[in-house]
């Protein structure tokens, strides 16, 4: 779980519940909700959670990013993924090396702690397998790189 201001973002959520714990404990002092998720690659300990996920956050979602950019109004969570790994359930935004974007920030029209992030493609797990370098906008901290690998 990466954490900044109004922004929370999930990456590679196995089960949906035990995620929903951890965000239940950290409601301290951030808000409830989740921003997005990010998935490295297609094996299910790595997207179990997507499906559901999407569905306990903001109540909608698209099995595909066709549907989600005809919605594009309706409030879903944004679930990004390897665009050349298969198929990865619930995805919306599918990405592959090189791209990048943000994620949340936005609070009553200010934006705030919003996170952008890079794709790298890192085809050593699985294919098509991506890794996100992920940094914080309006801080000096230094950025995170989530990797997806094992190391069973």
């Amino acid at each position: 779980i990466l954490i900044n201001n109004v922004t929370k973002v999930i990456v590679d959520p196995a089960d949906a519940f035990e995620v929903r714990k951890v965000l239940d404990r950290l409601h301290t002092d951030v808000p409830r909700g989740l921003s997005a998720i990010l998935t490295t690659h297609k094996h299910e300990d790595h997207t179990g959670g997507n499906l559901m996920l999407s569905q306990m956050f903001n109540g909608s979602f698209y099995s595909d990013s066709t549907n989600a950019k005809k919605n594009k109004n309706e409030n879903f969570l944004p679930i990004y993924g390897p665009k050349y790994d298969g198929h990865i359930p619930a995805m919306t935004h599918p990405v592959s090396g090189g791209d990048s974007f943000e994620i949340g920030g936005i609070k009553s029209g200010i934006t705030s702690g919003s996170l952008h992030v890079k794709v790298i493609d890192t085809p050593f797990h699985t294919k098509g397998s991506i890794s996100y370098l992920c940094e914080r906008k309006g801080t000096l901290a230094p950025p995170a790189l989530f990797c997806g690998m094992n190391n069973d």
